[in-house]
């Protein structure tokens, strides 16, 4: 493809904050063993990644899935520039990297798809969490969230009820285990009193 996306890129080289965490590429295979388990109907509309880094995954996106468009969140200006040079190189021209804290990114009401692999944890992990749901309330749908290696993430849904594990996996022995979430059934087709609900 063209595209330059590995290594190890250092927390503090790209001045991340207190919760972020470095950068490293999601592998491959990784990548399209969670992907198999995402329901096909929602392989379409928006899909964001979360913490994209130099942009591997936005280009993996764009080149086999036919999401409308593809949405990379970074907050690194650094890995941004690196991920615009590879989206560029690989003609995605259906991807865009944003450059941003992701606890104050606020996702687009037609996205279906989130990833997260290992971005970030603590409160920033929480207020991603928090984002992706207030945009299922405000339009209800069916959404999966795919999570590789992210830390925290079940401490972050601890005691929700609007997410539910479909599958999760490894590839081989040492790559890092991915897991699929689907909302549940009620937050498809949310009622009025759903927010006071889930509040």
């Amino acid at each position: 493809m063209g595209i330059d996306t590995r290594g190890i890129v250092e927390a503090e080289r790209t001045k991340l904050p207190d919760d972020g965490v470095e950068y490293a590429p999601t592998p491959y295979e990784t990548f399209f063993h969670a992907m198999k388990s995402v329901p096909a109907d929602l392989l379409a509309g928006t899909f964001v990644d979360y913490g994209a880094g130099k942009g591997r995954v936005l280009v993996l996106a764009t080149r086999y899935y036919n999401f409308r468009r593809i949405v990379g969140v970074e907050i690194s200006a650094e890995l941004c520039r690196l991920a615009e040079l590879n989206l560029k190189t690989a003609a995605a021209s259906r991807a865009q990297i944003i450059c941003c804290d992701a606890a104050l990114y606020h996702p687009p009401e037609d996205a279906k798809v989130f990833f997260l692999f290992n971005p970030f944890f603590g409160q920033t992990m929480k207020m991603v969490v928090q984002n992706i749901r207030t945009s299922i309330l405000h339009n209800p749908r069916r959404v999966a969230v795919v999570v590789c290696g992210a830390r925290n993430f079940n401490a972050a849904i601890a005691g929700q009820d609007w997410l539910i594990e479909k599958d999760s996996g490894k590839v081989t022995f040492s790559s890092p285990r991915w897991h699929v979430f689907l909302t549940r059934a009620e937050f498809e087709h949310a009622p009025s009193d759903l927010h006071s609900k889930t509040a």
